[in-house]
């Protein structure tokens, strides 16, 4: 068999993130709410094209400069092809050869326009001018045997091998001042540099499976997997895991009345992984730009880890599985305990090593927790079924160990500088550091001679990830008709929010109202014990507090929406007699309907702007959630 897909996406004008410039949103959240957004319209001079300035800070950009001026590009062409070859030996026996290729271009253009405040001379520039060719080729063959042994046993046996090798090629320019104005190539920059950037990487795999079946309800299963990895030092290239799982299905035997099925499973598997990128076990030289006449080099700011280790991941799981009353009630209960070990993470260093980061083994994290999922199907007639599914998960995830003597590193940072993410061991991951309250023996506050709290120790204020998540599904089908909705839900979870820190020192919070006409006397003690009895006007003191307390940004990113609503209609088999189609649906669909509760205030408990683990739970000046509609129309053949 062949299969072959191509893929065009092209996107124009994308908005920024973060709490930086050419993100629309970071200066205009900040707007005073009794103004009209339109008057820094239209963003610029009609006569020089110079960005409008509209406030003290150049880095907050005029949001209609950016609407009228933006000129940012994101293409990407992408090819994926596969092959596969199966040759039967016996009838028991087969032998099965697949190929795969994965290529794919991206082209990046970001553009500071001419006349942008805070560029050279306002003359612009280009942040970036990039072509990414990444391709992955992958490869395997596959022995597969499956023998009845006698009456009641069954046996399959499998055994292959993989390689799998991917390249990137990058060449990325930047520069800055447009000679001539408006014609934004490469060629029009007063100055400009250029890197090329390649990579490969290569996994070569070995595995195994066999699976042992007593009349249906007894099953064993073990598994073994070698991989070497070339991201790691020669001398930890390889591991070895293996895996075993087992099921029992004991509602054939013990024949519960309205017990249709009852099943129990048991697995215990070991896996592992590499480094997301190459050449992170010792220093590789580049060559830059030249002073002079003299070529320069570099190296990464990462410190090299010869010593790097592929992380594993051992997994046990027990669960139990039952269907009732013709299959009108389900029940899947799950107890799961993951322990990692060595995993690999992008640490922070300290400047004085001569690095600002690196690849480091972690030490030991656990996952322990359960999962329930739930089924009812509480109406089902000819016409009608009704079916309500909830599915909930309870984790713990604890940071047991680091390598070497630390007790918690670095991870993330927002803008503001005062709070960071961390790895913290005994606490889950990745933990909110943030500055408290410095409080005295009996718990007053602490007040500065200048009026203000003073700021406590550094301490964890909550993880990022949630601790309880999961979903409720309802679905009504009626005839043709069928409507359905999800409502999902997310408990336990920090964020460590920009936005909330830069309310306060525009005074756009709602905790900044108080004091705004007699200043504000802070609730506490002075340093000598006595009562705090000095007056600061509102304007200062709010700054002041949100910059000593960061603890005041560290928000509760719990929620429940309602994620998503379909209505749909299919045609009945009499409309489509005389059509040469077998089926056809159209379904009108609604995402991000409705935030039903929320304890973040001014922001989307889920606005953040990286899906890495270092920045998790990280929030800054961050688009409001989108609301979108759309229509599917569904056809088949007969």
């Amino acid at each position: 068999s062949l299969t072959g897909n191509y893929i065009y996406e092209r996107n124009k004008n994308k908005s920024y993130l973060s709490d930086g410039p050419l993100n629309p949103n970071y200066g205009i959240a900040m707007l005073a709410t009794s103004l009209n957004q339109s008057i820094l319209s239209p963003g610029f001079d009609a006569e020089t094209g110079f960005e409008s300035r509209w406030n003290a800070d150049e880095y907050k950009t005029n949001p209609y400069f950016l609407i009228n001026k933006q000129a940012d590009y994101a293409n990407r062409n992408r090819y994926i092809s596969s092959a596969v070859v199966k040759y039967s030996l016996a009838s028991w026996i087969s032998l099965q050869g697949r190929i795969g290729y994965d290529f794919s271009k991206d082209e990046l253009v970001s553009i500071l326009p001419t006349g942008t405040a805070f560029s050279i001379n306002r003359q612009g520039g280009i942040n970036a001018y990039d072509q990414n060719h990444t391709s992955e080729f992958n490869s395997d063959i596959l022995l597969s045997a499956s023998r009845k042994l006698d009456e009641k046993w069954d046996l399959e046996f499998s055994m292959g091998a993989n390689y799998r090798e991917r390249r990137s090629t990058t060449e990325k320019l930047k520069g800055s001042q447009f000679k001539v104005p408006y014609l934004y190539v490469p060629e029009n920059l007063i100055t400009s540099t250029k890197t090329l950037a390649v990579s490969r990487i290569v996994t070569e795999s070995a595995y195994y499976t066999a699976d042992l079946s007593y009349q249906q309800y007894i099953n064993l299963s073990v598994t073994g997997r070698y991989d070497i990895y070339s991201t790691l030092p020669s001398n930890n290239r390889g591991i070895f895991v293996p895996g075993i799982s087992g099921s029992f299905i004991f509602s054939d035997l013990l024949k519960i009345r309205g017990m249709n099925l009852g099943k129990l499973r048991l697995d215990f598997a070991k896996t592992s992984g590499e480094p997301n990128v190459p050449y992170t076990t010792q220093i590789y030289y580049t060559a830059n730009n030249e002073v002079n006449g003299i070529p320069i080099g570099g190296f990464s700011g990462d410190l090299p880890n010869y010593n790097l280790k592929p992380f594993t991941l051992n997994e046990m799981e027990a669960g139990l599985e039952f269907k009732f009353f013709n299959s009108r009630f389900d029940v899947d209960f799950t107890y799961f305990n993951r322990i990692t070990h060595n995993e690999i993470i992008n640490a922070k260093q300290s400047v004085t090593t001569g690095f600002t980061s690196a690849y480091v083994n972690l030490g030991e994290t656990r996952n322990a927790g359960l999962e329930l999922a739930l089924g009812y199907t509480p109406l089902l007639t000819k016409t009608t079924k009704w079916q309500i599914n909830l599915n909930a998960t309870k984790v713990k995830n604890t940071l047991r160990s680091i390598d070497g003597n630390s007790n918690f590193t670095l991870t993330g940072a927002y803008r503001p500088l005062n709070a960071n993410t961390a790895l913290v061991v005994g606490k889950p991951i990745t933990q909110i550091l943030a500055y408290d309250y410095l409080r005295d023996a009996k718990g007053n506050t602490i007040i500065g001679s200048d009026g203000i709290p003073k700021r406590g120790d550094f301490i964890p204020m909550g993880g990022t990830m949630p601790t309880l998540y999961g979903g409720i599904v309802n679905s009504i089908n009626y005839k043709q008709f069928n409507f359905s909705f999800l409502i999902d839900y997310r408990f336990g979870n920090k964020i460590l929010s920009a936005t909330a820190y830069y309310s306060y020192l525009s005074g756009l919070n709602k905790a900044t109202l108080p004091g705004r006409e007699t200043g504000i006397v802070a609730d506490g003690v002075l340093e000598n014990g006595q009562r705090n009895t000095i007056s600061v006007p509102a304007y200062a003191y709010y700054p002041e507090l949100a910059t000593n307390i960061s603890a005041l940004s560290v928000l509760n990113g719990s929620f429940i929406k309602l994620r998503q609503a379909t209505l749909g209609y299919s045609f009945t088999a009499d409309f489509l007699k005389r059509t040469p189609f077998g089926s056809i649906g159209i379904d009108l669909v609604a995402r991000n309907l409705f935030t039903l509760l929320k304890y973040s205030e001014n922001i989307d408990p889920e606005s953040q702007f990286s899906p890495t683990l270092g920045y998790a739970g990280i929030e800054g000046a961050s688009l409001p959630a989108t609301r979108t509609f759309g229509i599917n129309f569904n056809f088949k053949f007969k």
